[in-house]
């Protein structure tokens, strides 16, 4: 295929791309080192991140992370239910994995504005390091914070994150900047800012939760919390030897992965009594 024809096909699909509504905002880093600075909380935001929680394989958002814990999670569920049966390898398609949503500028593009950076555990412990140190702090506040260099090395599960402060403290930008980013202050003590471009991505995080039947149903482990999935024997109500209240989702796959592992589960549903 001539050059003029790939260069073309190209055009269009960063065309395509463009206005595909992704959110021109979000910022992947590219390999290397790239100086960004991090800016603090805004809107609802309690830290200058929102941490965020997705079961990949079933394709839906974690309630139960995204709240810390607040809203159960049938996923997260039988998650707990494997693993406590020592299922540990079928567990593992059902484990939620974390992300980290924090605002950004990224200096090499300051011109752009705010962009949203995503990073995984490994990159948010990198960065999160050098708040750790006393010499930097709240490396997020606008005034008197410290810009960030990431370094990103290789791909895909050899992806490594190294994080280094720069050397002196700096604003993060100008006033008209920072008041175009972040509005204005509502809380010195909390560095909490509100009404610039900067997203609450608390907001725009628990926007994606589902409902607890919602959840459910879209990520498909009704079979395994009605136990359809992991059982063994007839379809047909287990005698419990105890009846004193009512036992969860979560407490019936864990009995019946206990009667497979031939164990008594220790929480407070008694095993089923064998049959004669």
């Amino acid at each position: 295929m001539p050059k003029t024809n790939r260069q073309e096909m190209l055009d269009r699909l960063k065309s395509k791309v463009s206005n595909m509504g992704l959110g021109g905002n979000y910022w992947k880093p590219p390999d290397g080192t790239t100086v960004i600075r991090i800016l603090p909380p805004v809107g609802t935001m309690e830290w200058f991140f929102q941490e965020a929680g997705r079961h990949y394989d079933q394709k839906v958002a974690c309630p139960s992370v995204i709240t810390d814990g607040e809203e159960p999670c049938p996923v997260c569920e039988v998650y707990e239910a494997l693993t406590n049966a020592g299922e540990s390898k079928a567990a593992d398609a059902f484990r939620p994995g974390r992300t980290f949503y924090m605002n950004i500028i990224v200096r090499k593009e300051q011109a752009e504005g705010v962009k949203v950076f995503t990073p995984g555990a490994m990159a948010f412990q990198a960065i999160f390091s050098i708040m750790s140190d006393p010499d930097y702090g709240l490396i997020y506040d606008p005034y008197e914070g410290t810009d960030v260099k990431l370094t990103k090395q290789g791909s895909g599960m050899q992806t490594k994150y190294t994080a280094l402060p720069v050397r002196k403290p700096a604003p993060a930008g100008t006033d008209a900047e920072l008041t175009e980013w972040l509005g204005e202050e509502v809380d010195e003590e909390l560095i909490l800012w509100s009404g610039g471009t900067a997203e609450d991505l608390s907001k725009k995080v628990l926007e994606g939760v589902l409902s607890y039947e919602e959840t459910l149903e879209k990520s498909g482990v009704g079979a395994y919390l009605n136990g359809s999935a992991v059982k063994e024997e007839p379809d047909e109500e287990l005698p419990w030897e105890e009846d004193e209240e009512e036992a969860t989702p979560a407490d019936r796959i864990r009995a019946k992965m206990a009667q497979r592992k031939g164990v008594t589960k220790s929480s407070g549903v008694r095993r089923p009594t064998s049959r004669r």
